[in-house]
């Protein structure tokens, strides 16, 4: 057994309860996508969306140079954007919009205790006295095998007295295959889980051990972390083919049209109800008892005539192939050929032993 090793943890983010946090303001690069120099940037706080606080940033920036026929000239460029925070005041995403006028004296808050207010140019979120924690529950044992791929199933659970907000599950690491996105944009009131899969590919059993992070962004400041032990078995041998199996089918005389297809009917017709010999390019068409048609191909072939000069005695091997070019059956084959004045041809007989 080798043994895989996956730890778990959540991220931890720069902040304690009851504290005021000043989001990071959008540079004028984010919000003009130029900037020279410092700029000028001002953010206003704009509330809450879900489990985000907003803002609205206006920033302007100069940029001077030289102009067609010379001189130096300066060019301003102004715009705003809103911006998302989560609520341990990571920013998550902005977008430029037209410029507005926003109200910097508004105070915004939530059921939860959280609270967005403006202070200088900047917005600043205060988390409330209590904030949400999280822990994990594992499957317990988890076996994996090389060269498969293993799914288990693990959870994120609220063990506080607030809601918890999970932003996302992530992970990396040897082997990690996917995580899912369950848990993506959830809400969990106390008590509540969010279970996720995860699954995992060990591609060799060179590594006796390696660890798996999953990461939670959460509303959590205090995340906890676990590991999860899975062996890993190498993988089982192939089982041995099947054992081949030969019956053989005789037929005798049988008579063939003049473009030298002769049709046969066994004597024995449990397996084979009748057949097709073309002397076109040596092949067998064969109707089986059980409904399917086979093609046999020929492989290798001798002809031998007799002393009348007019009997002939052929052997030969063929094959049966599937769509994939694999081969499925083979067909060994004896016929004895009649062709009396050079024209007509008759099927004496002959023997196929069908091994599959």
């Amino acid at each position: 057994m080798r043994v895989l090793l996956v730890a778990l943890t959540l991220l931890a983010a720069p902040a304690f309860a009851g504290t005021s946090l000043v989001l990071t303001p959008l540079s004028p690069y984010q919000v003009l996508g130029v900037q020279c120099g410092a700029g000028t940037s001002v953010a206003t706080a704009t509330g809450f969306s879900g489990a985000y606080a907003t803002t609205y940033s206006v920033a302007s920036t100069r940029c001077g140079g030289s102009g067609r026929g010379g001189g130096y000239r300066v060019r301003t460029y102004h715009g705003c954007a809103t911006a998302r925070y989560t609520l341990t005041g990571e920013l998550r995403d902005y977008t430029p919009v037209a410029c507005a006028a926003a109200d910097p004296s508004l105070v915004f808050t939530t059921d939860t205790g959280y609270s967005e207010a403006s202070v200088g140019g900047r917005a600043v979120l205060t988390l409330p006295d209590v904030t949400p924690t999280a822990s994990w529950t594992s499957p317990g044992t988890v076996q994996a095998r090389v060269g498969e791929l293993t799914t288990f199933s693990a959870a994120i659970v609220n063990d506080s007295s607030v809601p918890l907000h999970v932003y996302s599950v992530s992970g990396s690491g040897s082997w990690l295959s996917s995580v899912s996105a369950d848990c993506t944009e959830v809400d969990l009131a106390p008590g509540d889980a969010c279970p996720f899969t995860v699954s995992v590919f060990p591609g060799s059993d060179e590594l006796n051990t390696t660890t798996l992070t999953l990461t939670a962004d959460t509303s959590s400041l205090t995340p906890p972390s676990f590991t999860q032990v899975i062996d890993i078995a190498e993988a089982p041998e192939p089982p041995p083919p099947p054992p081949t199996q030969t019956v053989t089918v005789t037929f005798g005389q049988s008579p063939c049209d003049p473009s030298y297809v002769c049709t046969f009917t066994p004597a024995d017709q449990s397996v084979v109800l009748s057949g097709v010999f073309s002397l076109a390019d040596w092949s067998f068409t064969l109707t089986n008892a059980d409904g399917t048609v086979d093609v046999a191909l020929p492989v290798t072939l001798n002809l031998i005539p007799e002393a009348d000069g007019v009997t002939y005695d052929s052997s030969g091997s063929s094959a049966v192939y599937d769509a994939n070019g694999a081969v499925t059956k083979t067909i060994d084959w004896t016929a004895t050929l009649y062709i009396p004045d050079g024209v007509t041809l008759t099927l004496l007989g002959g023997t196929l032993a069908i091994t599959q």
